[in-house]
């Protein structure tokens, strides 16, 4: 429910200055919604769990499906609310959350690019990231495309190339655990996997 957020966000007005405009945001109220929030989620999957069995002796098929949860933000509102919205999903989610780039849509639909773009900064921060193409159709490319122009945008190394593909796997919605110890450093694998090649033809059934 963005209700609040956008009703403080409008009586907080937009500021350049996000660290300042994060702090009034929160000094408002905003955090006041993070819990509510979270309550609903469990919620939504508490009834879920309900409908189909799930802790039953005979729960149902559905309940072996994972269920996530995509947050969207309503960008063609006031700067204010978009900013509060983002920064709501920010903090209900709690970090850890991979955030896709769109180079190519973010320049042609946003004219967002070059030293105006947020990258460099989700990079210095830690942040998951991953490159991909938005809609290929429309803007007629390819993610070979995205990764030549993050080459050349912003400098990035094969090393970070090849991280945030590993990213994009490691985010992905696939079965089994993680090859990686700990969260997108990719600099050795599982303890099972440490004395294979990593991409081998023939890696062993453990």
């Amino acid at each position: 429910d963005f209700a609040h957020a956008a009703a403080l966000a409008r009586k907080t007005g937009w500021d350049a200055d996000l660290p300042a405009l994060r702090q009034r945001l929160i000094d408002g109220g905003l955090f006041d919604e993070v819990e509510p929030a979270r309550a609903a989620m469990q919620t939504a999957l508490d009834r879920r769990d309900q409908i189909e069995h799930c802790h039953s002796s005979q729960p149902a098929p559905a309940c072996a499906v994972t269920v996530r949860f995509l947050y969207q933000i309503l960008r063609d509102n006031p700067p204010a609310q978009v900013f509060a919205q983002t920064l709501l999903g920010f903090e209900t989610i709690a970090r850890h959350v991979m955030v896709e780039i769109n180079l190519t849509s973010n320049a042609v639909i946003l004219g967002v690019q070059g030293k105006d773009h947020p990258l460099p900064e989700y990079r210095r921060a830690e942040v998951p990231i991953a490159l991909s193409t938005d809609d290929e159709g429309v803007s007629r490319i390819d993610l070979t495309h995205e990764y030549e122009r993050a080459v050349q945008e912003f400098g990035l190394s094969y090393s970070d190339l090849k991280s945030m593909a590993r990213t994009s796997l490691e985010h992905a919605f696939l079965p089994g655990t993680s090859l990686w110890p700990h969260p997108d450093r990719f600099t050795a694998p599982v303890e099972v996997c440490a004395h294979q090649a990593l991409g081998a033809e023939m890696p062993t059934k453990a």
